[in-house]
Order: structure tokens, then C-alpha cells, then sequence
């Protein structure tokens, strides 16, 4: 935020910076992946035997809702700050097509994280650590340098070019989103409700022998 307005353009400015694009941008992406770590911390696993008596086991929607609940904490302020701020300084055109792309991104990155997602949120035990823990950090941090940096830097050079290609943008990351459901709509590792997530095995055998 500091950078966007230390050098922001003015309001006649035919575009908005990369920085200042980058700002909402960020803010949604620590929104939605910490509210996605937080949902695996379990509440209190003596009282999940409750979701275990009355859900069928077999309910891929666990990542639907899930990713409602997410939305929920990343539109209205997309909706009540941004877009008003953008149609004010750029018009419907300008304004429109970018708050099109940060909806189709943050939209892909939350069913990105929820690829695997078929728990309850806060009734699920999390095992104390995992050995692909450092692979996730990493791709967490290379996620905040394409939310922060890439994909702002983009949207600017197109929109230079045309708000049309910022739309064109919004339909590649919606398509995107909509390939990632139906992968993980097709994954039978994801039909079944988890409730208790047991630590990955230290040694992985070949089972040569096919038993």
C-alpha cells in the first residue's frame, strides 16, 4: 500500500499502477490461505462424533461449502471498497474488468487450496507435522509472488493494451477454476468425509509382491 500511493497516478491516470493492483490482491490471498490453514485446526475432536452420527460419510460438497464460507470474507469488501474506488477513478470500463480478474483469481485460489479438501472445517484431527510441510511453505510463498507480483504486472501491461484482454484474463482464470473442480469432482480420494487425518508413513514400501 505503502508503494501503490507513494507513486499513484492521479485521477485522470489511464490506468492504475501494478502496486496499486497488487494491494487488494494480496490482502485476498492471506485471507483465503489463512482462513484454509485455519480450517484444519481442529475446535474440539471430542465433539466431532456429532457430524460423524448425522452427515452421510459420502459428501464431496465438503469443499463446496467450505469455499462459501471463504468467499464470504473476500467479496463484500471487494464488492464495498474496490469496485466503487475503481469506477470512481477509472470508470465502469476500467474499474469493471478489473474487479472481474481479482473475483476469477481469488476464486481459483480458493478451490486450488481446497483440491484435497474433504473434511469438516475445525472437527478433523491434524497430525503435528507432515513431510511435505516445507514443499507447501514454499509453495505458499511462490503463490504470494504470483498474487503480488505476477499477476498485478500483467494485468497492468494489458490493460495498456485493452480492457479486453483483462476480461479475456478473467475467462482463462475462470476456465482454469472450473478444470480444477472438475478434477477434483472425478477424484474418488475426495468422496469420502475425513475426520481423522493420520500422519504420512516414514517408510514407503514398493509391495512387490502385489499383497
Amino acid at each position: 500500500m505503502v508503494s501503490a500511493f507513494n507513486g499513484r497516478p492521479g485521477p485522470t491516470a489511464a490506468a492504475p499502477s501494478a502496486a496499486l493492483i497488487s494491494a487488494p490482491l494480496t490482502l485476498a490471498y492471506f485471507l483465503i490461505c489463512g482462513l484454509r490453514f485455519v480450517f484444519d485446526l481442529p475446535a474440539e475432536i471430542r465433539a466431532n462424533w456429532v457430524h460423524k452420527a448425522i452427515l452421510d460419510q459420502r459428501q464431496p460438497e465438503s469443499a463446496d461449502a467450505a469455499r462459501k464460507v471463504i468467499m464470504t470474507f473476500v467479496l463484500p469488501w471487494v464488492l464495498a471498497v474496490c469496485l466503487p474506488l475503481y469506477l470512481f477513478y477509472w470508470g465502469w470500463a476500467v474499474g469493471a474488468a478489473l474487479v472481474a480478474v481479482l473475483m476469477a483469481a481469488c476464486y481459483l485460489l480458493a478451490d486450488g487450496l481446497l483440491r484435497r479438501f474433504a473434511k469438516i472445517p475445525f472437527a478433523c484431527a491434524y497430525p503435528a507435522w507432515k513431510q511435505s510441510a516445507t514443499v507447501i511453505v514454499l509453495l505458499y510463498v511462490l503463490g504470494l509472488w504470483a498474487f503480488a507480483s505476477i499477476l498485478p504486472a500483467l494485468e497492468h501491461d494489458l490493460l495498456l493494451k485493452s480492457t479486453w484482454y483483462l476480461w479475456g484474463l478473467a475467462a482463462a482464470l475462470l476456465a482454469a477454476r472450473f478444470a480444477l473442480r472438475t478434477l477434483r469432482h472425478n477424484d474418488e480420494t475426495n468422496q469420502l468425509l475425513v475426520f481423522d487425518e493420520v500422519p504420512d508413513a516414514p517408510f514407503e514400501l514398493l509391495n512387490l509382491s502385489g499383497r
